[in-house]
């Protein structure tokens, strides 16, 4: 049979030219298999290399400070040349330390700074040569010696004296006060450090700055000033020691005192009610007010007549300023007069310096008995 021309084979010269171009193309794709592959390890390689810096740099965070540095160099340490094994990879780390003048201390340069070594500059070098060579990974940081652990500064009063203040308060009666003070008070204080110097000392009272010394320079100071009471209202201030060390570090101490120069406000809304049965009268008022304090203390007073003479009842302490006078001297249809001093603490504790301001006087009768 007679072949037609179209139904010719391929030749061998055209075989061998797609199988070449076959093979090209297979190796092309080959070189970037090869090359994808190379650069996630390389990448692995990386990033391993990172996290290895960093271990170590927290290592040398957790040495002694005169440790970090290496051998032979400024400044000298234990840091030497290593190599690290992570899978089938060496790492070679090697560091490098130098010192850092900061500016940020006011000074900076050699002759001009008291101490231009100032921290230290810490780099961790990590290299590697198989499988894939790479480029160094290097991880920096600054490391600052710590501050060493100082005991803080104390300060204590030496006047006013514990006696003089809430620590030892005067019995009267069932209740106790605070000792008053009046005119001219010493302040003094004990300022002491074990490890350091006493840079300041101050006096508040109730915050207002009294007196103040600073760059004491002194392991241990006394340090004394008048205040002068009558340049504040009468009440309860609070006294307040306070120091601080070169440091910085602070102590204080506070006391409390009753200044009293004055006498208290007047009450003027003294009431009085009767009752029949049983006989009696409740007396009520307003609290009077000793500068910024609440008086407590009053006595009580009584008379058959408006001019007088009267008779004191009772001293009370009261929080509901309220008293009542009942008893057999009370007689029915009959009109009593009353009245109540304010007393201020001076007045309480001494008699012959203290204050004490009358309130309104106010009248009430008996009412008659039953028949």
């Amino acid at each position: 049979m007679k072949l037609l021309s179209s139904e010719r084979g391929i030749s061998l010269t055209e075989a061998l030219v797609a199988g070449i171009v076959l093979v090209l193309a297979l190796i092309a794709l080959l070189t970037l298999l090869i090359g994808a592959t190379k650069t996630t390890s390389v990448a692995k390689i990386q990033t391993t290399a990172t996290e290895l810096a960093n271990e170590r740099i927290e290592y040398i965070r957790t040495l002694n400070y005169d440790d970090i540095g290496t051998p032979g160099g400024d400044p000298e340490g234990i840091l030497q040349a290593e190599q690290i094994a992570r899978g089938n990879v060496a790492f070679n780390l090697s560091y490098a330390v130098s010192w850092i003048d900061d500016d940020a201390d006011g000074t900076l340069g050699e002759g001009t700074d008291s101490d231009p070594h100032d921290y230290k500059r810490v780099e961790v070098r990590v290299a590697w040569t198989f499988p894939f060579p790479g480029s160094t990974v290097r991880v920096t940081t600054n490391i600052r010696e710590e501050e060493p652990e100082t005991s803080p500064p104390t300060i204590e009063f030496v006047s006013p004296t514990p006696a003089e203040t809430t620590t030892a308060m005067i019995s009267v009666g069932s209740v106790t006060v605070i000792t008053p003070v009046e005119d001219e008070v010493t302040l003094a204080a004990l300022a002491q450090d074990t490890d350091g110097v006493i840079d300041t000392i101050n006096f508040y009272v109730d915050n207002h700055s009294i007196a103040s010394w600073s760059t004491i320079n002194q392991s241990s100071v006394t340090k004394s000033c008048k205040w002068e009471t009558e340049d504040f209202q009468d009440g309860t201030r609070e006294i307040k020691a306070e120091t601080f060390d070169n440091m910085g570090v602070r102590d204080y101490r506070t006391r409390y005192l009753v200044v009293d120069n004055g006498a208290p406000s007047a009450i003027t809304d003294l009431t009085a009610t009767a009752s029949r049965s049983p006989k009696k009268v409740d007396l009520s008022w307003s609290p009077a007010m000793d500068g910024t304090d609440l008086v407590h203390f009053y006595d009580i007073y009584r008379s058959t007549s408006a001019s007088g003479p009267f008779t004191k009842l009772a001293r009370i302490y009261t929080t509901d300023y309220a008293y009542t006078d009942s008893g057999h001297s009370l007689q029915h249809n009959r009109t009593y007069y009353y009245y109540v001093d304010a007393l201020s603490p001076l007045q309480v504790v001494d008699t012959e310096d203290g204050f004490k301001t009358p309130s309104n006087t106010v009248a009430v009768t008996i009412p008659h008995g039953p028949i």
